[in-house]
């Protein structure tokens, strides 16, 4: 059933599962998968991949959301967005380009009315309003209207970057899920009113004030001590277990005011009797007293019960006494009572105005010293209400992992998001070996700016890389599996289909580049490999990792042309070259392609690493040359010599020559030159 706040949703989503084999164990890893990414032209990136817990994304969060996660998989959320404290931390959503140092400083707390805040207002309004929520394009307007002008750049800005990341939260939600957002007062109620509109109002279960201070300076007014938490559910019915705060210092100085010879413990006296009489032996004397004569009889507190087990009232009363939990008076005539210690004292039921749980101070043993964090006590109390042991915890705005840390500790799962450098390293660093020591994390990078783009090809032999360039562009891995190991210069593929009433499809292969030193070389590889029959491609875009140089781009250009459509009369060039930059700033449309692109659907999966079979070209009947080459050998129209030939020589494409024919293979081996001469 389609959800019906998120109407717009694909219904094709294979979500998790629930058996017992994904929810016990230390390290649960369910693999989680999507359906296909859509179109280019509908501007979503929902590619989907095997997604495991204990991952640390690091990217954009709405990027993150929207590109790996399927729908209802998150038990919980919680998240603490920065805001408006005017001090420079982790930017949350972005670089500015124009304040480089801001990637020193990690994000800037100070909101402004920029392009990419325009943008996820825009989206809200008008690009993406069938999408969302029905009443949630109405609030952003009137939120436009009510803060523009003045406040525009301080808190619409916020206000429109953190609606799509809720619309896109409560979509991967579980129906029993359960969301907490961290914010100040300042902002608290605007963001009701969107979470409102997301969630609907029913689904607003309460607002929790923490004191986060006891002491706070204010030239004039009520100093402000308290952080606010905004908790709602995703369905009428939500996880929830019922938790008990400690004893305050006032009950304990009150009631449990006896002190245990020997031990030092602290106890409270309670009486061992009940009211009524019984005929059992509840009601029989017992070292002397008869609890009848006084119309009552013995009563065993059920906390005691391990110590008892299945003795009856008066076995039971001497098991007690013999344990040291009766406190005799001094008075022949005093009844028994039984010490209850504080350490058995159930507290008050948590509250939502929390007193008990303290800020860090700068000697906290638990302090890394990353600014915004918050105490591990006070995630704990969150993922233990409102989560099971098993469950996934989602922390979008993860900083240095006070999320990881309790979920490890309270044996849940997580997955964690951070766009700051210095979020990775703090958790991976300080606090993981510190105090979850078994823990293990997977880091995943979505690409956000240039540096990360190289973080992401430094990471895994560069196949991660890879696979993230085929997805941007809108592709998929040849044959729609995702593997490791030669590739025959195919890292992707694209299916694009003429606009014209002909509907030509066209292939394109897809080339990723890593390496530092280009190489004129990677053209001609990727023509040979264009151009060779067996592919049946038409076209091929080289990736670069840097900026291409001049001769890589000059040698594409040096390719034969596809003819477009008949109402386009423009020609495509065959071989084009982009680099990866190019790609994270405007995607697909980088790309010159002869039609619309018609991708199928695919499925990715983990990469399980295969041994392609290599058979050389038998000695005596190929030159010494051809066998040094990398070269897929074609068949003639027998086809016979295509189940016979397989990859052969050195990873090296000879430069292109005219068309020829290998002798004694009986078979045609086709480099097609670049315009001009044929060389060779």
């Amino acid at each position: 059933m389609k959800d019906p706040l998120l109407h717009a949703r694909s219904d094709d989503i294979l979500r998790d599962s629930d058996s017992e084999d994904t929810r016990n164990g230390d390290r649960l890893r369910t693999h989680l998968e999507n359906g296909a990414p859509e179109s280019p032209e509908e501007h979503a990136e929902t590619a989907t991949i095997s997604l495991m817990a204990g991952t640390f994304f690091h990217g954009d969060n709405l990027d993150v959301l929207r590109t790996w996660f399927p729908e209802e998989i998150v038990d919980l959320v919680y998240l603490d967005p920065p805001f408006n404290s005017d001090q420079d931390f982790n930017l949350p959503f972005g670089v500015d380009e124009a304040r480089p140092a801001q990637k020193k400083r990690g994000f800037t707390d100070t909101w402004m009315w920029d392009p990419a805040a325009i943008d996820a207002y825009d989206q809200v309004t008008k690009t993406r309003a069938e999408s969302m929520p029905d009443k949630l394009p109405g609030v952003m307007r009137a939120l436009h209207d009510f803060l523009y002008p003045r406040y525009r750049h301080i808190m619409l800005a916020y206000l429109a970057n953190m609606a799509v990341r809720l619309v896109e939260l409560r979509r991967v939600m579980k129906p029993t899920a359960s969301l907490y957002l961290h914010c100040d007062p300042t902002a608290s109620h605007y963001l009701k009113m969107i979470l409102d509109s997301i969630f609907g109002l029913e689904y607003f279960r309460g607002e929790i004030t923490w004191k986060r201070t006891f002491a706070h300076s204010s030239t004039k007014g009520w100093a402000p001590v308290h952080d606010v938490l905004l908790f709602y559910t995703k369905g009428r019915e939500y996880t929830w277990n019922t938790m008990r705060e400690k004893p305050s210092q006032e009950t304990a100085d009150g009631w449990y005011n006896n002190i245990e010879d020997g031990t030092g413990k602290r106890f409270n006296r309670e009486s061992l009797l009940a009211s009524g009489t019984r005929t059992g032996s509840s009601g029989k004397p017992w070292r002397g007293i008869d609890p009848t004569k006084k119309g009552r009889h013995w009563a065993i507190p059920g906390i005691v019960r391990s110590l008892i087990g299945d003795l009856d009232t008066l076995d039971a009363l001497d098991a007690l006494d013999k344990a040291g939990r009766i406190f005799w008076p001094q008075k022949a005539t005093g009844q028994p009572m039984f010490k209850r210690y504080l350490s058995e004292a159930k507290g008050p039921p948590i509250q939502d105005v929390i007193t008990d749980i303290a800020r860090l101070h700068n000697v906290s043993a638990e302090r890394v010293h990353y600014p915004t964090q918050k105490p591990v006590a006070l995630l704990s109390r969150i993922v233990e209400a409102s989560s099971k042991p098993g469950d996934l915890i989602l922390d979008p705005f993860c900083g240095c992992g006070t999320t990881v840390i309790a979920c490890e500790q309270l044996s849940r799962r997580w997955i964690g998001i951070d766009i700051g450098d210095q979020a990775i390293k703090t958790l991976r660093e300080q606090r993981i070996p510190k105090e979850a020591p078994d823990a293990v994390v997977t880091v995943k990078v979505e690409p956000f700016d240039p540096e990360s783009i190289r973080l992401l090809a430094a990471l895994d032999e560069g196949y991660e890389f890879q696979w993230w360039v085929v997805r941007k562009l809108g592709g998929q891995p040849p044959g729609g599996k995702m593997k490791k190991g030669s590739d025959r210069g195919q890292d992707g593929e694209i299916f694009v289909e003429s606009t014209d009433e002909f509907q030509r499809r066209h292939r394109v292969i897809i080339s990723v580049k890593s390496g530092e030193k280009q190489s004129v070389g990677w053209v001609n590889d990727l023509a040979a490999t264009v151009n060779n029959p067996a592919h049946k491609a038409h076209m091929g875009i080289l990736v670069t990792l840097d900026e291409p140089k001049r001769n890589l781009r000059d040698r594409a250009r040096e390719y034969l042309t596809v003819p477009g459509s008949a109402h386009e009369r423009r020609d495509y060039d065959k071989i084009q070259v982009v680099s990866a930059d190019e790609l994270l700033k405007v995607g697909p449309a980088c790309l010159a392609l002869p039609g619309r692109n018609v991708t199928p659907p695919w499925t990715p999966t983990l990469p399980v690493p295969e041994r392609a079979e290599q058979v050389p070209l038998p000695v005596d009947r190929a030159p010494r040359r051809d066998r040094a080459r990398r070269a897929a050998v074609v068949a003639d129209n027998t086809g016979k010599v295509a189940d016979r030939v397989r990859t052969v020589g050195p990873k090296r494409v000879p430069s292109p020559a005219a068309q020829r024919e290998i002798p004694g293979v009986g078979g045609t081996f086709r480099l097609v030159t670049p315009r001009g001469k044929p060389r060779g």
